[in-house]
């Protein structure tokens, strides 16, 4: 108890006002704490942080006077979706005294260790203590020094993280398709028969596939192993097939990540969010634009297809366009940048090509037919461009969507930034948020193809032509989707789009072989001949970057439940028993040694001192002594010649 501690320090041993006891009954009827406000000290903490902070608004002082307390709208229960109360925990943490206490070992006393990990729901990366007494989990503390979050989390990162290691259907064991049945098998039983299996259709023939809950380490002996041992450019991971933004970056800033770290979209004066619900998708990351319009008055322009409630009644332009128009509103702000002269003149001569193209496909867009395709006034069209390119400092913020089509959206945005200078610089730039949690650290890893590899499309393309014979499926498919389910029944997670998923049960069929690495039951795995069990993101040791660059340490809070294996330690075993020899790695730090030799923007990294700053190092890091990069593109952009380069529309 904060309070008690407070009491002790100041030496207060008496209070000069009698105390009166509420006899008000404790609320337990919301779904992971309990409310008794018999104790509550009215510090309006709770309100600030749910309000100010989060932006959920679900909680205001109530009553009057010496009566006044917390409460909700109509006393409404926090689990009813009306309540507006997304669950995520800042009221607890924030709460000083034992007003609102988690539901689940809420007595179980204090902790007999910690362990400071990094959250694998999303691409946010927040940093928690978990603190455990005799090997069980008794809750997770988002860590006040997270250099990602400061403090903060969602309801997956702080009530529910341990869900996906306690799941009734874990695999924990390897299973064997024999005679039209799944059977148990020995490791070694396994491991023989995936190496036959490989060996028979290595080469071209082979592809393997990942996804964003593999770490650094398992990403990077994943592409060893595809090319190394199997002799083969095939290989892909699901973030990127989901979300064009990273190629489409990469070709405007030579990269594709976002440019500025996330606490600076709390420091920008102007926001344009476009995408999915980032409430929902990556709520600490909402939360940063909820600080900006609270406490910088920050201009907070949302442009999307669907009502969103927290980032809409945040909202300082609420423009709600037509199911698919995203790119014809980015076209009109455009337009209206150029015809306006709002451009940074100095900027685009000094750092930018491609300039002049640009400006002639410009021309030719009609603000009138812009409106007529998004439903968007040109009144309101324009305010928005004037808001965006004015309000310096000026941030992009784009939650992929992973079920639509967000193809060329990322280009307009990075040309809406480049024409505007708003790249480069502290408190702007573009942010991406990509589904699954280190889906940008197997992008630098590599498990990507290369100019003569295939790509998730034109693997399933070869797979259909008979050209592609196996596949290694490393990685489960499940994306969040929504950190503040409507209801508390609703899953909060979904596999991937129906349309990929149709696709797959059309195509792996006609595969040789297929191997698959998994914590649980997917359709991949019911389609394999082959299942290896893998453990959770706290069971394991590695590390994970997230979206702003940030590489952070994950550490092992649990032990691995049944036979399960780290991805990285199955693929050195598999190697070795294909007999290679370059897979002689003791553990995942070593593994991380040889990505720092091997990845330039990773050279001044190892696990000593990741582990000396606790909150991570954003690259890139080019020695020991280089402190990160917590912007890029500050004097010039990573093309070949330095310059970043518009997309003609």
């Amino acid at each position: 108890c904060e309070l008690q501690a407070v009491v002790e320090i100041t030496g207060v041993d008496e209070s000069i006002y009698d105390y009166g006891y509420r006899t008000m009954p404790i609320r337990d009827e919301d779904p992971f704490f309990d409310r008794d406000y018999n104790l509550c000290i009215a510090c309006v903490r709770c309100v600030r942080v749910c309000n100010e902070v989060v932006g959920a608004d679900a909680i205001s002082m109530v009553q009057k006077g010496d009566r006044v307390l917390p409460g909700t709208p109509f006393d409404l229960p926090l689990s009813d979706p009306a309540s507006g109360c997304i669950h995520c925990g800042a009221c607890v943490d924030a709460c000083p005294v034992g007003a609102l206490t988690e539901k689940e070992n809420k007595w179980a006393g204090l902790p007999d260790r910690t362990v400071t990990t990094v959250c694998d729901q999303c691409e946010i990366g927040c940093q928690l203590t978990v603190e455990l007494k005799d090997e069980k989990v008794l809750r997770v503390v988002p860590d006040l020094d997270g250099g990602a979050n400061g403090g903060l989390a969602c309801v997956k990162g702080k009530f529910q993280l341990t869900d996906s290691t306690r799941r009734e259907d874990r695999l924990l064991q390897p299973l064997m398709l024999q005679n039209n049945s799944y059977d148990s098998v020995s490791w070694d039983v396994a491991l023989n028969t995936l190496s036959e299996g490989l060996t028979k259709n290595s080469g071209e023939k082979f592809a393997l596939i990942t996804t964003g809950t593999s770490s650094n380490e398992d990403a990077y002996l994943l592409q060893k192993l595809t090319r190394q041992v199997q002799g083969s450019n095939n290989i892909d991971n699901m973030p990127r097939a989901l979300a064009p933004a990273i190629t489409e970056m990469e070709a405007a800033f030579g990269i594709g990540v976002s440019t500025n770290e996330i606490k600076d979209i709390s420091k920008s004066k102007s926001i344009l969010f476009m995408g999915a619900d980032l409430n929902s998708t990556h709520p600490v990351a909402a939360y940063q634009i909820h600080k900006a319009v609270n406490y910088l008055d920050a201009e907070l322009i949302s442009v999307t297809s669907t009502v969103y409630p927290e980032i809409s009644r945040a909202a300082t332009q609420n423009l709600q366009i037509n199911n698919g128009t995203d790119q014809a509103f980015l076209r009109g702000m455009l337009k209206v940048v150029f015809d306006e002269d709002l451009i940074d003149q100095e900027f685009i001569e000094n750092r930018v090509e491609n300039i002049q193209s640009l400006r002639e496909s410009v021309a030719s867009i009609k603000l009138d037919s812009v409106s007529s395709e998004t439903g968007i006034a040109v009144e309101f069209i324009q305010k928005a461009a004037r808001s965006y390119a004015s309000g310096t400092p000026s941030s992009i913020v784009y939650a992929v969507d992973p079920s639509s089509d967000s193809k060329g959206i990322a280009a307009m945005l990075a040309n809406l930034a480049l024409v505007t200078g708003n790249v480069g610089n502290a408190s702007s730039g573009v942010h991406v948020f990509l589904p699954q949690g280190n889906a940008q650290g197997i992008q630098d890893i590599g498990a990507t193809p290369d100019d003569t590899g295939k790509d998730f499309e034109t693997i399933l393309d070869g797979i259909d032509a008979g050209n592609i014979t196996s596949l290694l499926w490393v990685g489960d498919l499940s994306t969040p989707v929504s950190f503040t389910p409507r209801s508390l029944e609703d899953r909060v997670e979904q596999e991937l789009p129906e349309a990929i998923i149709a696709r797959l049960k059309t195509t792996l069929p006609k595969l040789d072989f297929l191997a698959a690495v998994s914590l649980a039951p997917s359709i991949i795995s019911e389609l394999a001949d082959i299942v290896l069990p893998t453990t959770s993101f706290m069971e394991r040791d590695g590390t994970y970057t997230n979206s702003e660059r940030r590489v952070q340490r994950i550490r092992a809070s649990l032990q691995p439940a049944g036979e399960t294996k780290p991805v990285w330690e199955i693929v050195k075993e598999l190697a070795t028993n294909m007999g290679s020899t370059e897979f002689n790695y003791s553990n995942a730090s070593s593994v991380f040694d040889d990505i720092a030799k091997n990845v330039e923007t990773y050279t001044g990294l190892s696990y000593e001192r990741l582990d000396s700053e606790f909150t991570g190092v954003q690259w890139p890091v080019p020695d020991s002594e280089h402190p990160g990069t917590p912007t890029l593109h500050s004097d010039k952009f990573s093309t070949a010649n330095g310059l970043a380069r518009v997309t003609t529309i």
